[in-house]
């Protein structure tokens, strides 16, 4: 599964893109670092990190990211209480924010609709990423193989450590808990949460050459971009942009 994301430098404005969906023709994606900052939920400073990634949008559309299961259709639902949105129209800009979760980029080549998720441990264990696919199909007909998924930089197995209580709650939640799993000296674990995801996804029916991940630990690259456990739950924040062209 190969690094797909492309770090473009700016002047102003520093932001990664993901080739895998942007060269489909069908959208314009971004993921936004420090240099050239986002703040949460904020319409202006979104729109100039759109701006420096040629995104135009004429809307953009936030959620409430509750750290739940919950995907809704972008301009058609309360978003207040989601932690995905999806669309099939063109120039509505998904966006979701993210200091260590899972960013989750959907692609529904066929049918030509978009979904951004955000997958915190608890989104995870919720199965958001399945949840995403299944709330597609139902308004799109998306058919999993017939997606590209991009899984956005996130705190890597390397510093997600937690508790047993989670590691348990993981364990029971996917019959391959113990791969994303490592038990450390200590009595805690260690979890692969992009992983987690991504073998979540492959059981809906995404097939694994088209998932692409960042491979980027936000918690060991905070020269780059923001960590809330590595920086003490910092307010600052990283969106994910996705909009059909």
């Amino acid at each position: 599964m190969k690094n797909n994301f492309i770090l473009n430098k700016g002047e102003k404005v520093w932001g990664y893109t993901i080739p895998s969906l942007d060269e489909t023709g069908i959208v314009k994606t971004g993921f936004s670092t420090r240099v050239g900052a986002v703040d949460k939920g904020d319409r202006k400073s979104t729109l100039n990190f759109c701006h420096s990634m040629d995104i135009y949008p004429e809307e953009i559309v936030f959620c409430g990211q509750v750290h739940g299961d919950k995907v809704v259709m972008a301009g058609s639902e309360s978003t207040v209480d989601a932690d995905g949105l999806m669309t099939d129209r063109p120039g509505i800009a998904l966006v979701t924010f993210y200091a260590d979760c899972v960013p989750l980029y959907f692609l529904d080549v066929k049918n030509k609709a978009i979904a951004v998720s955000h997958a915190g441990w608890k989104g995870t264990v919720a199965h958001i990423g399945a949840n995403t696919l299944q709330a597609m199909h139902k308004a799109y007909g998306t058919d999993p193989r017939e997606c590209i998924v991009a899984i956005g930089p996130s705190i890597g197995k390397c510093c997600f450590e937690v508790d047993p209580p989670v590691a348990r709650k993981f364990g029971r939640a996917f019959e391959f808990g113990s791969d994303i799993l490592e038990h450390r000296d200590n009595g805690k674990y260690h979890i692969d949460l992009a992983e987690a995801n991504a073998r979540d996804l492959e059981g809906q029916g995404i097939l694994r050459r088209n998932i692409y991940k960042a491979n980027i630990c936000t918690s060991c690259n905070t020269d780059i971009v923001y960590s809330y456990r590595r920086e003490g739950g910092t307010p600052k924040r990283m969106a994910a942009i996705i909009m059909l062209v």
